[in-house]
């Protein structure tokens, strides 16, 4: 092997590391995606905003039925039908609810549910905590207000009715 001449080591550089990307400015990419994710979290605090809004009633529907539930002893289920039928008013348009009674109001309540809880027997003791003076069995109560609960909670409501936000 011959000897690398002194001269031609001296002419060496040093391997020259290119500077690190920086991080910003970012790309333009970026600053879509960004305008993008802001957009899609204003509309989703806008949604939500506008459903806690127009569900009020059900809340406060929902905490009249427990403080009936815990008012249990002195009969405080009789109540729970009036509570149905004003968070109906509520929901739905006065002359649809109001003039509703017996078969046709458990059916209204039935259909308006896609809940096993909300049955037609379920809708037969609603009906008659509303309208006999007879004692029901501790079982009955706990149905009554567990399908109570059930339709305040999932009932469905066609958006394009008005509505009446209070409880009256």
């Amino acid at each position: 092997m011959s000897e690398i001449p002194a001269q031609s080591l001296q002419n060496l550089n040093d391997i020259v590391v290119p500077a690190p990307v920086p991080w910003w400015p970012p790309a333009p990419g970026w600053y879509v995606l960004t305008g993008l994710v802001l957009l899609l979290a204003l509309w989703l605090i806008v949604t939500g905003f506008r459903s806690w809004i127009r569900n009020r009633y059900r809340r406060d529907a929902l905490n009249e039925l427990a403080a009936l539930k815990s008012d249990q002893l002195s009969s405080g289920w009789r109540a729970v039908p009036s509570l149905l039928k004003r968070t109906a008013l509520a929901s739905f348009p006065r002359e649809r609810v109001a003039s509703l009674s017996g078969d046709e109001w458990i059916n209204f309540l039935c259909s308006t549910v896609k809940k096993p809880e909300m049955d037609r027997e379920a809708g037969v003791l609603l009906e008659r905590a509303a309208y006999e003076s007879s004692d029901f069995g501790p079982s009955e109560i706990d149905r009554i207000f567990k399908a109570s609960e059930t339709w305040i909670r999932r009932h469905q409501v066609n958006r394009l009715q008005p509505r009446d936000a209070s409880l009256v």
